[in-house]
Formats: structure tokens, sequence, C-alpha cells
């Protein structure tokens, strides 16, 4: 050991998840790789190294790789993130039901809902290619509502019903039923969007989404139906 090796710290698995992060927003994803395998070796228990190894491979379209990895997540921490989301694209992926080109615009759409862009006329011609590129795939109809959902509530409203009947993962599913409940407020009719909403913690009690739904709950009630409440 070297002098210097003696005052050095030692490399933590967050040290090895951080120069991971940094590595990935570099686009240098063959250390990012490395880096997080370092990090889930030294703290199994934790859901964001595999989440994030998951999501590298995801992201170099390597999806056989990255589907065990984000189920890794999933058993660590039901719901992590979006980890239920990203389950659901990776076996679509793998069994044939979505092309590259639908993917693709998925993501920009779900990079442009991050950043509450999805509104904008660009997202929506993007989401409209998307339902039309993937008809069966819920996260299309999902984020297609989205982009309306200002603009064309009636039309938000059929599109997220559409997203429920193909069978969405369970974190598009509650925000799905949030939003509808959302509408239903703003038409004026809260026993309805009261009850949506309570049904969602009925059927989801675990999921890391639940404290938004209790979030509307609470604030819907303090509002006068009709009006807009919190987004």
């Amino acid at each position: 050991m070297g002098i210097f090796d003696f005052f050095r710290k030692p490399r933590t698995w967050n040290w090895h998840y951080d120069r991971g992060m940094a590595c990935g927003s570099g686009g240098k994803f063959d250390a990012a790789l490395e880096h997080f395998k370092k990090a889930a070796e030294m703290a199994p228990g934790e859901p964001g190294p595999p989440y994030q190894l998951g999501y590298t491979y995801f992201l170099l379209k390597d999806f056989a790789k990255a589907l065990p990895e984000f189920e890794k997540t999933q058993a660590l921490t039901p719901g992590y993130f979006t980890v239920e989301t990203d389950i659901d694209l990776c076996r679509r992926m793998l069994d044939g039901r979505l092309s590259l080109p639908a993917l693709s615009i998925l993501h920009q759409l779900l990079v442009a809902s991050d950043s509450n862009q999805l509104g904008s006329p660009k997202s929506l011609t993007l989401a409209k290619q998307a339902v039309e590129l993937a008809p069966d795939c819920p996260l299309a109809h999902f984020l297609f509502a989205k982009a309306v959902f200002a603009t064309d509530p009636a039309e938000s409203i059929n599109a997220m019903q559409r997203c429920l009947e193909f069978g969405p993962d369970n974190t598009t599913a509650i925000q799905a039923r949030l939003m509808i409940g959302t509408h239903l407020y703003s038409a004026g009719h809260p026993d309805q969007a009261f009850e949506m909403w309570r049904s969602i913690l009925r059927d989801y009690s675990y999921h890391p989404l639940m404290a938004l739904v209790n979030f509307h709950l609470n604030q819907y009630g303090k509002a006068t139906p009709g009006q807009a409440g919190p987004s």
C-alpha cells in the first residue's frame, strides 16, 4: 500500500453508483455498466443499482439483459420509479409486440412528460404516431391522453379508458385512473372522482404512488367541485 492509499477513502456502493450515473450522463455506457454492477454487488438490497444497470442496458437496446435487472428491482422495491413500465416495455420488445420506431417515440414522449412538455404541438403529433405504430400498447394511449389532457378532456378520458382496456402495468394504470378522476372532478362529478381515487388505494395499497393519490384526495377535498385542482 502506498502512502497516498492510506489516506484514500474506501469506495462505497454509493461512490460506484454516482460514478455510474455520471458516466451514463456522459454517454460512457460501458463504464456506467461496470460501476452499476459493482454497486449492485456491494449493496444487494438497494433497488437503485440494478434499476440503473437495467436502464443502461435498455438504452443500449439490450432488452434481454435489461429485463432481469428491472425484475430484480421490482422484487426489491415494488413500484420503484418507473420499473413496472420498463418491465412491460422490455417484454413487448422481446416478444415482438413493440417495434423500435414505436419505442423511440414513446421514449421521446416520456422525456417530454418529465419536463412538462407533453401538451406541445410536437408532442401531440408524436403521441398520435405512437398510437398508430402501437395501437395495442397501453402506454401509447396513456401518453396520448396526457397530450390532450388540457385541450380535449373527453378524448383524454377515452384514451385513458383504452389504455386500461389493453392491460397496462400498474404504474401506468394508477396514473390513468388518477387522471380520469381528475377529469371527473373538473366536470363536476366529485363523488365519482373520489370513488375512482379510493378504488386505486384499495387495489394498489403497496405502491409508492399511493402518496400522490392521497394528495389528490386531500387537496380536492378542500377545493370546489368543477374547479381544477392539483395536476
